[in-house]
């Protein structure tokens, strides 16, 4: 009985500890918070097509459940700005940096290479001519992305629609960035689908938005239509470049439709928005499920779209029936 009696006494006593324990810890400070992830938005310049994806970006990250401070940065078109807002970034050992177009994206790759953040881009034509990366399939460092490749069938399906509007079409005129790499990919592959339709390219090349109006003027004389590129210089002059077009009673084609909600005519192409949706799922894979980079594969549009500016259409005396435009959004 005394045996019995002890031990029990050694129970009890050892509950009372453990017990003791237990409240202690209830009674002491809280458990500490995870730490809120922290994530740097670049984007060379403010225009509605990286606004969109940057907006897609965070409207998709809350879908996600995924909280985090974020900064966004915008560049103002200055490459030097892009290169400090990038290296700002990996001082303060952000978790993640979103880019946004190729020069920022440069900039945060050249910024990030000790650091070793992840980087997502967007808004980037070609990553491999851009030096980004070498394989798109298996991105090595610390880089992978969502391009705004207009693919060649993407390229034919603007032809063809040239061709609807106009059958006597025999020249396309393309105003270019001189310094924006990705500008020299794009021609080249107007260049040859164009020469599957019989039509002429003609090529004026810009150093700054100053020059704008010269293009324009020497397009305007012997070119039937333009097509627009993805080129972040021709995108922050959007507006006057499809106001003088419009003037000059030229057809204006993109594959970007944000383009026709600053007065092209008409778009075939991606949603800005929907690749800042796509980044953001890979942020999930990155920050939430620690899936590693050379896994995830850089991604291109996945749906396509065409959109009309009702007004520049009846301003160029077009018919809205025509089967150019079947299928189409129609937008003021």
């Amino acid at each position: 009985m005394k045996k019995s009696m002890k031990a029990l006494a050694v129970i009890i006593s050892m509950t009372l500890v453990l017990a003791g324990c237990s409240q202690g810890e209830s009674k002491g400070e809280p458990a500490p918070e995870a730490k809120k992830l922290k994530i740097g938005i670049t984007q060379i310049i403010d225009h509605p097509a990286l606004n969109a994806s940057r907006d897609g970006f965070v409207q998709r990250l809350e879908e996600l459940g995924i909280e985090a401070d974020i900064s966004m940065q915008d560049a103002q078109g200055d490459i030097a700005n892009a290169q400090m807002i990038a290296e700002k970034f990996a001082s303060d050992d952000v978790d993640l940096i979103l880019s946004i177009a190729t020069p920022t994206s440069q900039a945060a790759q050249n910024a990030t290479k000790e650091a070793a953040i992840p980087v997502i881009f967007t808004a980037v034509s070609d990553p491999v001519f851009s030096g980004l990366l070498n394989n798109p399939e298996a991105p090595e460092a610390n880089l992978t992305g969502v391009t705004d490749e207009i693919s060649l069938e993407n390229r034919r399906a603007m032809f063809e629609i040239l061709k609807e509007l106009n059958p006597e079409m025999k020249s396309v005129g393309v105003v270019f960035n001189t310094g924006e790499s990705n500008s020299q990919v794009q021609i080249e592959d107007i260049e040859k689908v164009a020469a599957e339709f019989d039509i002429k390219v003609e090529k004026v090349g810009i150093a700054g938005i100053t020059d704008i109006n010269q293009a324009l003027e020497s397009l305007a004389k012997k070119s039937d239509a333009m097509m627009l590129i993805n080129d972040n210089m021709i995108a922050s002059s959007m507006e006057l470049i499809a106001k003088t077009a419009k003037e000059k009673g030229i057809i204006t084609i993109s594959g970007d439709s944000s383009h026709v909600d600053s007065g092209a005519l008409i778009s075939v192409g991606i949603s800005y928005f929907d690749l800042g949706v796509q980044a953001a799922d890979m942020a999930k894979l990155i920050l939430v499920e620690g899936t590693e980079i050379s896994k995830i594969p850089v991604q291109s549009s996945k749906d396509f779209i065409k959109k009309v500016n009702t007004d520049t259409l009846n301003a160029l005396g077009l018919d809205k029936n025509t089967k150019a435009f079947k299928d189409a959004e129609f937008t003021e």
